[in-house]
């Protein structure tokens, strides 16, 4: 026998102890109380095995539930994930719409500002062309006064040479003098232009009528030699008015 084993060659220990003392109690039984007590062990293992398959099915189900609830936990992170791109994705699109919006409203702005500088250089432009055409007219105006002016010299220049002729001849001074039943506008100015080329120096006055028309005549008196005195009185005379010469 070896060390270890008891005298059935069974291992020596606890275990085999208790059992030899349930197997010495048990062998004083009737067997219709070891039947029962069979049939008790095994009702007994047999609830243990289905509580054991129970609890397996329990902690199965708890599993399954645990990673269904993990899955919906994923498909939700997953929704969220989406919304949350989705809603980056809009408000990129708005962005980038009010981006181009304000663009638009910049270049919009942009375009008016050159129309207005364009506008303000057309007007600046108009009026320096007025001004051109009113300074060209200006120097016209000048231009032809002079031409008047020069014209006028050469006949007064003309005409003092002819009464130094005329002078030289006829020496005497003589005096006419008219009372026209005429008073236009313009007739003195013209009447003292004539009167400046032919030399000549007088007067030429407004002198309200006798008869108490309340009509004006010219009252026209003029000196110098007698032939320019003459041209005078034809002059005069072509007006086709009505006067008196006196002398």
């Amino acid at each position: 026998m070896q060390s270890g084993e008891d005298s059935d060659g069974a291992p020596q220990g606890r275990n085999n102890f208790d059992l030899r003392s349930i197997s010495q109690s048990l062998s004083g039984l009737p067997d219709e109380h070891l039947r029962q007590l069979i049939t008790s062990l095994t009702e007994l293992g047999k609830g243990d095995v289905e509580t054991r398959k129970a609890d397996a099915d329990a902690a199965a189900e708890a599993r399954k539930a645990e990673a269904e609830a993990e899955t919906k936990k994923a498909e939700l992170e997953m929704r969220k994930a989406d919304a949350r791109r989705a809603e980056l994705e809009m408000r990129k699109v708005e962005i980038e719409t009010e981006a181009e919006a304000r663009k638009a409203e910049a270049e919009a702005r942009k375009a008016e500002a050159e129309a207005r500088k364009a506008e303000a250089e057309a007007r600046k432009a108009e009026a320096e062309a007025r001004k051109a055409e009113a300074e060209a007219e200006a120097r016209k105006a000048e231009a032809e006064a002079e031409a008047r002016k020069a014209e006028a010299e050469a006949e007064a220049r003309k005409a003092e040479s002819a009464i130094i002729k005329v002078g030289a001849k006829t020496p005497a001074m003589v005096t006419a003098r008219t009372v026209m039943k005429y008073d236009a506008v313009g007739l003195k100015t013209k009447l003292a232009e004539i009167m400046q080329r032919l030399g000549l120096k007088g007067t030429i006055a407004r002198v309200l009528r006798a008869d108490n028309s309340g009509e004006y005549d010219t009252d026209f008196t003029f000196e110098g030699p007698l032939e320019n005195v003459e041209k005078m009185k034809k002059y005069v005379q072509q007006l086709g008015v009505e006067g008196i010469f006196r002398k």
